[in-house]
């Protein structure tokens, strides 16, 4: 953080010309988003843009918008507009040849699309944006960054409809995908969604895979808060709950439920309060069913 803040001292005071949209770049895409609150990033990921297009970087300036658009997305900005934006910088990355800006936006914009329900398929990102199987196959060849963040969608997306099992075997399957995208929001993202299906499934089915799962994900995401994330707070509420839900201790359970709800919605994530509402509803009536 300290490296990342004096860049940016340096650009303030200096003319940084060529490299200004770089800088700002690097240091919220992949630094400052861990320590600080995600609307404290979005002014400078746009200046990022905007200064990289006057300057002619369109590399820095497609990265800047993107992580502008994934933030949006993590902190529960409007779906519609998200992916109308979307459609538009994939668009324009496409034609200045920032081939891989583009394909990103395609992804996130697809994954808009499915949880606003136009997709044939829900669990498949395929539609409007982008083919699944085609991108499937091209991250099997030499686009190797693209499988990890094509992988992090996809469990993401599961989550968001309840196919817990789906979210489970797949983040049992890839690993973990931190090690192949350091320092991105989508690795966050990624964790927190993994936490609550493999606590779904653990307390669903008590096995083992589950349960180890379950908890170094929560071990990891505690660590991110206890290091300074802010922005997960609601996210570690949540996935005491379900492993307190696991463990039969009802009155933890709903305390942390609540909490969740509470925080997530007066800190903006409005899409993490409405799934901590779900997951405690279901709470509610699993244990009214037990009775």
């Amino acid at each position: 953080k300290a490296y990342a803040e004096h860049a940016i001292r340096i650009i303030e005071t200096h003319d940084s010309g060529i490299i200004e949209s770089l800088v700002l770049c690097v240091t919220y895409c992949f630094t400052l988003h861990w320590l600080n609150p995600l609307q404290q990033m979005m002014k400078p990921l746009l200046k990022s843009y905007e200064v990289g297009m006057q300057m002619g970087d369109t590399e820095s300036a497609g990265w800047g918008i993107y992580h502008y658009t994934l933030l949006a997305f993590q902190g529960s900005h409007e779906l519609e507009s998200l992916a109308h934006d979307a459609s538009i910088y994939s668009r324009q990355m496409w034609e200045l040849g920032r081939i891989k800006q583009s394909t990103y936006f395609n992804v996130t914009w697809q994954l808009c699309l499915n949880l606003m329900g136009h997709a044939e398929d829900p669990l498949a990102l395929t539609g409007e944006a982008m083919d699944e199987e085609d991108y499937t196959e091209r991250a099997s060849g030499k686009s190797i960054h693209l499988r990890p963040f094509l992988l992090s969608h996809k469990i993401i997306l599961y989550g968001h409809f309840g196919a817990y099992q789906q979210g489970a075997d797949l983040a049992l399957q890839v690993g973990d995908l931190a090690k192949e995208m350091p320092g991105s929001a989508t690795v966050v993202m990624c964790a927190c969604m993994n936490g609550l299906s493999l606590c779904h499934m653990a307390r669903k089915t008590s096995k083992r895979q589950y349960k180890n799962g379950a908890k170094k994900f929560l071990k990891r995401i505690k660590m991110w808060l206890a290091n300074g994330n802010p922005n997960i707070q609601h996210w570690v509420c949540l996935l005491q709950a379900e492993w307190a839900a696991f463990q039969d201790r009802q009155h933890i359970a709903k305390r942390n439920y609540e909490t969740a709800i509470i925080v997530a919605a007066r800190s903006g994530f409005v899409k993490d309060a409405a799934l901590a509402s779900e997951r405690y509803g279901e709470f509610l009536v699993n244990e009214l069913e037990e009775r």
